[in-house]
């Protein structure tokens, strides 16, 4: 996420940014790229926590369990310190007449809250399901607010902006819970404690998306690149209008993948070493 929101950062504070904002600020400007900070994409995830019966991991990390799971992980690299944060991840159709997935969820035996900005482990048996649309098309903005590198960002990330975000946000709610439901799961299920039954319609479901939603740090479009004109960076990810400047990170996506960019990042970092190192010939 951070590439995602300093790379043009970066490139405004430098003079690689839309003119007017850079007249407005009086930074010298180098090129008159519309693009810089423009296009914002970003998977925001929803949040539903479920006390269960059983099964849950919560009582493992909390008073002497905790303790003994941290000398069990440090002497025996074993234990609940080595699980992942979802053990299980999955892509699914919120609705059957669609082509392809259009969620992403990932599921922990666990259920956390941040009390004081703090996240603290629930004493009462739980897990957490975390899930996101994985091609929202609502696009936000961020651009610097002064020529001082320190000064804070004017992000606009425009969540749920349109109806397809909305609809689809509102079907994952819907899917997570007719999931809970299922025999297999639902005689372990004592409620669902947040979003919670209280939401129920559309724009109900969109509103809960915000409120127990967060970023899922997969900032991406900012640097767009593409063969036009009118983008950051052209297909060898060079700044147009700079001589010797690539941009490498997510904010070069001109769309956001379907799934986490952890993984994609590394693999375009791995592309951009071989462009900038040019054709090779064997000896």
């Amino acid at each position: 996420m951070r590439r995602g929101l300093h790379t043009p950062k970066l490139l405004q504070l430098s003079g690689v940014s839309p003119a007017a904002l850079l007249q407005r600020l009086g930074i010298p400007l180098v090129a008159d790229s519309a693009g810089v900070g423009q296009h914002l994409l970003e998977h925001r995830c929803i949040l539903m926590h479920v006390r269960i019966r059983e099964g849950s991991m919560n009582q493992e990390y909390q008073g002497w369990r905790l303790a003994k799971n941290l000398l069990r992980y440090l002497g025996a690299h074993s234990g609940p310190m080595t699980f992942a944060a979802h053990e299980l991840c999955g892509l699914v159709k919120t609705r059957p007449e669609l082509a392809r997935p259009d969620a992403e969820l990932g599921i922990g035996l666990y259920l956390v809250a941040v009390k004081n900005d703090k996240v603290v482990i629930d004493s009462a048996p739980g897990m957490t399901w975390v899930g996101y649309v994985t091609q929202p098309d609502s696009e936000g903005s961020v651009q610097i607010t002064s020529r001082d590198p320190q000064a804070a960002l004017d992000i606009d990330v425009n969540y749920l902006h349109t109806a397809h975000d909305q609809r689809h946000a509102a079907d994952l709610i819907r899917t997570m819970r007719r999931m809970l439901s299922q025999p297999a799961l639902k005689p372990y299920v004592v409620e669902e404690v947040a979003p919670g039954p209280a939401y129920q319609s559309d724009a109900e479901l969109v509103e809960a998306y915000l409120k127990f939603g967060n970023t899922a740090y997969h900032v991406a479009g900012t640097c767009r690149m593409g063969s036009d004109a009118a983008s950051v960076v052209d297909p060898q990810l060079r700044v147009r209008g700079v001589q010797g400047l690539r941009v490498i990170d997510t904010s070069v996506m001109p769309t956001l993948i379907s799934g986490n960019t952890n993984g994609p990042a590394m693999a375009m970092a791995m592309r951009a070493a071989e462009l900038i190192r040019g054709p090779q010939t064997s000896a």
